[in-house]
């Protein structure tokens, strides 16, 4: 088969009640270009599979987490945090976001987890830290970088997006990235290749770290997920092989 996404972000609707985002997703025969399904997700798939992504991400830490943080508040952030909350279910878990009043809901849904009053709070004991927002501007600043710290990006997916001061990438121990030739056109990566603190082959493909793991004297990682075309396959196979399970017990 072969897939056709579309996912659109409005991020003003959330100031009509509307969702930030929609989508759909249209499914081919490879071999007859015929359309075999239409999955109408509303844009959770690319959530999902986002998230997902970021817990493959978590896994390649080389120190044992202890502190997890959520920078976001978003429907990512969410699937993010109950993804995470699975993963490291002892760990001290934090989330900051830009709006006091929807950092507050998503932390009143899951007890326990603290809310930050700063990104420099937030990170303040290192650990995981993941960002989920659509900011155009830097929000981790190197400064606040605290002890052993795995930044995992999945905001700036786009052109234009940014998370990360350029300048943690020439601080960074290792960059991973899942995809390079993505990575040099946009995302975070992109922002520190163009102020020069990096270049695309000082970094890692995800797929390939996990093969042979990191270093366990790394003190700042950074993994830098723009979102590749093969995670939108494997999840519609995967939904699409739930469904044929399904029809056969009807």
């Amino acid at each position: 088969m072969f897939i056709v996404k579309i996912a659109t972000g409005f991020y003003k609707n959330s100031a009509k009640g509307l969702p930030a985002g929609d989508g759909a997703v249209l499914v081919f025969s490879q071999k007859t270009g015929l359309l075999q399904a239409i999955l109408c997700d509303g844009g959770y798939l690319t959530t999902l599979r986002t998230a997902i992504a970021a817990c493959v991400a978590a896994k390649i830490t080389p120190w044992d987490v202890q502190h997890v943080g959520i920078i976001g508040t978003g429907q990512l952030a969410i699937q993010v945090l109950e993804l995470m909350l699975l993963l490291y279910p002892q760990a001290d878990f934090r989330i900051w976001g830009r709006s006091v009043q929807k950092t507050k809901a998503v932390a009143e849904s899951y007890p326990g987890v603290k809310i930050c009053e700063s990104v420099q709070e937030l990170m303040q004991n290192g650990g995981i830290v993941i960002t989920t927002t659509a900011s155009t501007k830097p929000i981790i600043d190197l400064a606040y970088v605290n002890g052993k710290t795995h930044i995992i990006a999945l905001g700036a997916d786009e052109v234009g997006k940014k998370e990360c001061d350029p300048r943690l990438f020439q601080s960074a121990d290792i960059v991973v990235v899942d995809s390079r030739e993505q990575a040099a056109r946009f995302g975070d990566t992109f922002h520190g290749i163009q102020a020069g603190f990096i270049n695309i082959e000082k970094t890692e493909e995800l797929g390939n770290v996990i093969q042979n793991g990191i270093s366990v004297d790394a003190n700042l990682l950074i993994t830098d997920l723009t979102g590749i075309a093969a995670q939108d396959i494997e999840i519609v196979e995967w939904i699409l092989t739930c469904l044929d399970k399904r029809e056969k017990y009807d």
